[in-house]
């Protein structure tokens, strides 16, 4: 972490959930303030999972009908990348099409 400029990002991915603990004190949490650094996280799932979502989504769509389209307020192809940089007004979900 100490390695990372200002401004920066770090995303931390694909753990197995055995990661070692590792202290943290003062001076690391005001480095990360006064540099602006962004430390997300970001898990990938087993195939098996994305298949578990996708059965949820269609038994609320089977429950709530038309419910779940209202929320999708904006669908953009991938080359519209303003979209990562702006909020659109009265925007619930945004869905890039690939």
């Amino acid at each position: 972490m100490r390695k990372m400029n200002y401004n920066g990002v770090l995303i931390l991915f694909g753990t197995n959930g055995k990661a070692p603990g590792a202290p943290l004190d003062g001076s690391d949490i005001d480095y990360i303030v006064e540099r602006n650094i962004t430390i997300a996280g970001s898990v990938d799932a087993a195939q098996v999972h994305y298949y578990q979502a996708l059965e949820y989504i269609r038994k609320w769509r089977y429950v709530y009908g038309k419910a779940f389209a209202s929320m999708i307020t904006g669908v953009y192809s991938p080359e519209e990348t303003d979209i990562f940089s702006r909020k659109p007004a009265e925007e619930i979900k945004s869905v890039i099409k690939w």
